[in-house]
């Protein structure tokens, strides 16, 4: 009974990897690269003084968190959470993927490393590519690691 139960686990895993092509992971990164906050739960708007987040109903941290200069701006869902910062990174991460991009020039947002990393359910490869003019090139064996910011609503006190 073990051993069937484990070899159907393992089939099942096995039978939803997805393996994905090159130009499919590119297409994936070109439709998430934006910074879209689309909470779908009521929301309740919290300013500050140079800052404006927003609540769920219960007082959690939920959708988006923002600077006024929009220089650094989050968003947090219940299975996601984007981040970014302007000049310095991007990056996405929900239960299919991670997405991490990493400007090179605070004045060309095209210039960056973008790593792209299937859930190990659906893919176990880490796609790293330089972007430059739009073009994407790969690069192998390599990863990428990047400090985002801490959450701006732990850098303040909400009651």
């Amino acid at each position: 009974m073990i051993k069937k139960i484990l070899i159907f686990s393992v089939f099942s895993i096995l039978s939803f990897s997805k393996n994905y092509t090159i130009k499919e992971v590119i297409k994936i990164i070109t439709e998430n690269e934006k910074f879209e906050c689309n909470p779908d739960k009521k929301i309740i708007k919290f300013e500050g003084v140079n800052f404006i987040g927003h609540l769920d109903e219960f007082g959690k941290p939920y959708g988006e968190w923002k600077l006024r200069d929009n220089s650094i701006m989050q968003c947090f869902l219940d299975n996601e959470k984007i981040g970014y910062e302007s000049g310095r990174y991007f990056s996405k991460r929900n239960n299919e993927f991670s997405l991490l991009i990493s400007y090179s020039d605070e004045k060309n947002e095209d210039a960056t490393f973008i790593q792209f990393i299937a859930e190990p359910i659906l893919d176990n490869k880490v796609y790293l590519f330089s972007r430059k003019n739009g073009k994407y090139k790969l690069i192998k064996n390599k990863i990428m690691t990047l400090t985002e910011n801490i959450p701006l609503y732990n850098l303040v006190v909400i009651e």
